[in-house]
C-alpha cells in the first residue's frame, strides 16, 4: 500500500529498494495506466502500463519481450513511474503481464544454473 501512494504521487525510487518485478507486480495487480522510467549504469528503459497491462517496453534499442527480459536482469538504477489517465499506445507486449513476469523469473532462474 506505501508503496502505492508513492507512486501515484509520482514518486520514484531505487530498484535495489523495490526491485523490477516488484514493482510490475505491485502495477499490474493494482491496475495502474502510466510510464515506469528506469535509468541505471546498463542504460535507460520504458515500461508502459495501460490498466496493469504492460502495452510496450523499450531498453536502448531493444523492444518488446526480449527487452522485458533483458530489464529484469538489472539490479541498480533508479524508477519513476508517471501515472496517467489513458495512454495512446500500440501494444507490442501481447503476453499477459503476470505471464510475462514468471517466464523472465524463469529465464533468470536458468541462466543463474548456467554460470
Amino acid at each position: 500500500t506505501r508503496m502505492m501512494e508513492m507512486l501515484d504521487k509520482g514518486m520514484g525510487g531505487s530498484i535495489e529498494t523495490f526491485s523490477i518485478p516488484e514493482l510490475v507486480q505491485t502495477l499490474a495487480l493494482n491496475g495502474r495506466t502510466g510510464v515506469l522510467m528506469i535509468s541505471g549504469k546498463s542504460g535507460e528503459a520504458e515500461i508502459s502500463f495501460e490498466k496493469g497491462y504492460i502495452y510496450q517496453v523499450t531498453v536502448g534499442e531493444s523492444l518488446g519481450e526480449q527487452a522485458f527480459y533483458q530489464l529484469l536482469t538489472w539490479n541498480e538504477g533508479q524508477f519513476q513511474f508517471q501515472s496517467a489517465e489513458t495512454l495512446s499506445l500500440k501494444r507490442q507486449v501481447h503476453k499477459d503481464t503476470m505471464h510475462l513476469l514468471m517466464e523472465g523469473l524463469r529465464r533468470l532462474d536458468e541462466n543463474r544454473a548456467t554460470n
